[in-house]
């Protein structure tokens, strides 16, 4: 079927009241397995609809079982999205079962099998989705943990992300000062990075205290478990790792960093934040081509924009040449790999 799936350009699977009621994922996992063997041929691939209810005017994310359906289904594979198909939006009737969702209907609501009687097309619908923090982060991890394993761009991971999660701010421009033009929010995103990481280290660069083989990590995270546990409850993406020095606090090369959109970084215990090591702390970072992290999704889901005082208080870091990071679980440092296709990989 893997060779058949290449020819393909879509497969409808229509799933039967009676297989939602008894929560039955047996032809769903059968196909879905398939996908996943098919890697990059699988994307958009897939439609799923459902029958046997032609007779009720409620849409299928109105309907508690099939609502109950989907959510056992994405708990199953949370990555399904890459393999949904927005022809039709059928991508965002799936995600409807998902999220909270307010409908405006234009003209009367009828059920299918009346309006095909009368002669008439189904009215138009407009969907608002809610998605709540926790499902958009499972999403985006997810997808992209997926997109590494079948080395998928980061590009059409990113695509994929942009059309399925409504509202998403990555696609905005934002006003560039008071010039009355705009900016794209990732260019001002990478803008902010570096100016903010920049002053930051110009202000605290005189006296740094670095860290740099496995005693002198290992030794120096003991010290600093409970503060990073505390940053962790607090939800912060990034936060500089601090030492007291003589009553003042003095700026290590050690910065916690959360990436939840990313996935699991270690792939031992599956934490998804780490501790970077910097190799040094350049003062003049100015390079266009410069990769920050955490990803930007991960402020745009928690609704931090570039240059706000939040954004500034949780700065993205660079990662240049022999950067290092650290899983301070697992008690070991690990390599950076910059992949042309998909960026930053720890």
């Amino acid at each position: 079927m893997t060779d058949r799936l290449k020819m393909l350009d879509i497969l409808n699977i229509n799933i039967h009241k009676s297989t939602v009621l008894k929560k039955d994922y047996t032809k769903l996992k059968k196909i879905l397995d398939k996908l996943e063997k098919s890697k990059t041929d699988s994307k958009y691939k897939l439609i799923i609809s459902f029958d046997g209810y032609d007779l009720d005017t409620a849409e299928i994310y109105e309907i508690k079982e099939i609502r109950d359906y989907v959510w056992g289904l994405f708990n199953k594979y949370p990555h399904i999205f890459y393999f949904l198909s927005p022809l039709g939006e059928y991508n965002k009737f799936i995600l409807a079962c998902i999220t909270d969702i307010e409908t405006l209907f234009i003209g009367e609501k009828l059920n299918p099998i009346e309006a095909m009687f009368r002669g008439i097309e189904l009215p138009p619908i407009r969907m608002k989705f809610n998605i709540k923090p926790d499902i958009e982060m499972k999403i985006r991890a997810k997808t992209r943990e997926f997109g590494r394993r079948i080395k998928e761009s980061k590009k059409n991971i990113d695509n994929i992300l942009n059309e399925i999660i409504v509202g998403n701010i990555n696609n905005l421009f934002i006003p560039n000062g008071g010039n009355g033009k705009k900016i794209h929010i990732s260019v001002a995103y990478h803008g902010a990075g570096i100016e903010i990481w920049n002053k930051t280290i110009k202000e605290l660069s005189k006296n740094i205290k670095y860290f740099n083989n496995i005693m002198e990590v290992d030794f120096a995270i003991n010290k600093f478990m409970p503060i990073i546990q505390e940053i962790k409850n607090y939800g912060a993406l990034t936060a500089p790792l601090m030492v007291e020095k003589n009553g003042q606090m003095q700026l290590t090369n050690l910065f916690y960093v959360q990436d939840s959109t990313y996935g699991a970084i270690c792939e031992n215990c599956g934490s998804d934040h780490v501790i970077v090591i910097k190799n040094k702390l350049d003062t003049h970072t100015s390079d266009e081509d410069l990769i920050f992290i955490p990803a930007m999704d991960n402020y745009t889901m928690h609704k931090i924009a570039p240059y706000t005082h939040e954004f500034k208080l949780q700065y993205p870091i660079p990662i240049l040449d022999k950067d290092k990071w650290y899983c301070p679980y697992c008690r070991e440092i690990h390599e950076f790999h910059n992949d042309l296709k998909y960026g930053i990989i720890y």
